[in-house]
């Protein structure tokens, strides 16, 4: 299998990866919002706006280099029966994503592709953050409770509860 076409494979595992998060996050939005934390509800619409320009990239890339996009969903989303759950399955989704991000960027540097590196390890720093505010929510929950947690969640403005997002370049500034 020649490297263009692994890397074209590769960018389409991502892209389903992220068909796949637009998913989740559009129904964690509803349904948080219908639980009365539109706080958290907006914090996760403000990542399902960044998975889906990650989508849209992806797809670009893969037509630029003479591949067919295929935005397939892998696997079926469903609510999770706390809060806690949610998190601790979207840190879950965001570790393994990271990971396959990685091997897609080594697959992209075998066939000499600067362009795929450059733009999935944007994502990959931009899902290590979304790992990193997972993490600390799973960590703040347990320490006080998930019930003092939610409290504390209905009292926070958006602004408070966003994660940590850059670009490669921007974490110098």
């Amino acid at each position: 299998m020649s490297h263009q076409k692994k890397i074209i494979d590769s960018l389409n595992d991502i892209l389903a990866t992220e068909a796949t998060t637009i998913h989740r996050y559009f129904l964690q939005t509803v349904v948080l919002r219908h639980l009365g934390f539109p706080t958290l509800a907006e914090c996760v619409e403000k990542a399902l706006a960044g998975e889906m320009r990650h989508a849209q990239a992806v797809m670009e890339r893969i037509l630029f280099l003479g591949g067919k996009p295929e935005p397939r969903v892998s696997t079926a989303a469903r609510m999770p029966e706390s809060i806690l759950e949610m998190l601790e399955n979207d840190r879950d989704q965001h570790r393994r994503h990271v990971k396959d991000l990685n091997l897609a960027i080594t697959a992209a540097h075998r066939g000499r592709d600067q362009g795929t590196v450059c733009l999935l390890t944007r994502f990959v720093v931009e899902h290590e953050g979304h790992l990193a505010f997972d993490e600390a929510q799973i960590k703040l929950a347990r320490k006080v409770g998930e019930k003092e947690y939610l409290n504390a969640l209905i009292k926070l403005s958006p602004e408070a509860l966003s994660p940590v997002t850059a670009a490669p370049g921007e974490l110098a500034r």
